[in-house]
């Protein structure tokens, strides 16, 4: 296994990949990997039939044998089951497959949770002479609020690790079929930022139980894991940049808290504040835009932990009259209590 260049601070190599997306047009998660126009090979997994979808030799054969390009064929494979395979969410807290539920089923049902769709990953790799492998870890997805700890948990996920041309990648056919939306309702949204995505932006929001398959050197710790900041796909595909708050949780003495964001000119941001799941009054976030980035503003009504929610869009993205936001990044922010300094007694369960 060939380890990427990662820092030994990773929260430092994180706003620096952010920085330079923020600078000029999103990063790429196939850039610099052979065979990145992927217009060909997708149009001919989604186009195909049904009577080589009766087992996954068969299945890989069909999807595979056009391409001579390993990456060619390992998203062959991640666009067919991130189209085809239906998320059984009604099962996703345990995060375990159900009994039986071994790539031959999933193929016949068309369902699965994560352990379904690595695991049918990894057959259909292997059939089509590639090196695969299932990866079990943490991730924050489902359920996950941002500052949350994973220590004395069971993992929750399961994703894959290739090798396509020489280098392993990193792929999460999960993630790639859809997503739940702020509501926790999940939506089927095709998303390719999941394929080959690099390793120090794939290791924001998955940490693998073998730190091999982080690829990255030196591996990080799970408590640093835990710090590192809450960003979604969409964050690097509109281009955005952590310019302060570099730690998912943000703690602060006073009632007003400034995050700054880099952002494209033609991207919006918009911040909500939300208090035990709610959301707050909108007059408590505004936001305030420069030529090249963003300040979020939040007013904090009381002491105690609240989640500030962004959301970004282009000026363009519309569907009738209304501006399309997609969920980019989430922070933990904490008012701390002064109980330590005498309270003047207008102020008290402020």
């Amino acid at each position: 296994m060939s380890p990427s260049k990662g820092g030994a601070a990773l929260l430092a190599l994180a706003l620096a990949l952010a920085g330079c997306a923020g600078r000029g047009t999103p990063r790429r998660a196939d850039a610099g990997v052979p065979g990145e126009a992927f217009a060909a090979v997708d149009a001919h997994a989604l186009a195909a039939p049904e009577e080589v979808e009766g087992s996954p030799e068969a299945l890989a054969g069909y999807l595979c044998s056009p391409w001579r390009s390993e990456t060619d064929k390992a998203r062959a494979l991640y666009r067919w089951i991130a189209d085809r395979i239906d998320y059984t969410l009604e099962t996703a807290p345990s995060g375990r497959a159900e009994p039986g539920a071994g790539p031959a089923s999933v193929l016949r049902s068309r369902r699965a949770i994560c352990q379904g769709y690595s695991d049918l990953f990894v057959a259909m790799a292997r059939a089509a002479g590639l090196e695969a492998e299932t990866v079990a870890g943490y991730a924050k997805g489902l359920g996950y609020e941002a500052g949350d700890s994973f220590a004395g948990r069971r993992p929750d996920h399961a994703w894959n690790a290739v090798k396509a041309d020489g280098a392993w990648r990193l792929i999460d056919c999960t993630w790639g079929a859809g997503a739940a939306d702020p509501d926790g309702r999940y939506r089927k949204r095709f998303e390719p930022y999941y394929f080959c995505t690099p390793p120090e932006e794939f290791l924001l929001a998955h940490y693998p139980l073998d730190p091999r398959w982080q690829l990255v050197d030196p591996p990080v710790s799970l408590p640093e894991f835990e710090r590192l900041p809450y960003l979604k796909a969409p964050f690097f595909r509109f281009g955005l940049a952590l310019l302060s708050h570099p730690s998912s949780t943000i703690e602060s003495a006073e009632p007003a808290v400034t995050v700054r964001v880099g952002a494209p000119p033609d991207v919006l941001i918009e911040g909500r504040l939300l208090e035990s799941g709610r959301r707050l009054e909108r007059s408590l976030v505004e936001t305030h835009r420069g030529r090249a980035s963003q300040e979020i503003a939040v007013r904090l009504p009381r002491p105690g932990p609240y989640t500030l929610r962004l959301f970004a869009a282009r000026e363009g993205d519309r569907v009738g009259n209304f501006r399309t936001y997609e969920w980019v990044a989430d922070y933990r922010v904490v008012r701390q209590s002064r109980a330590a300094a005498p309270a003047l007694p207008e102020r008290r369960g402020s």
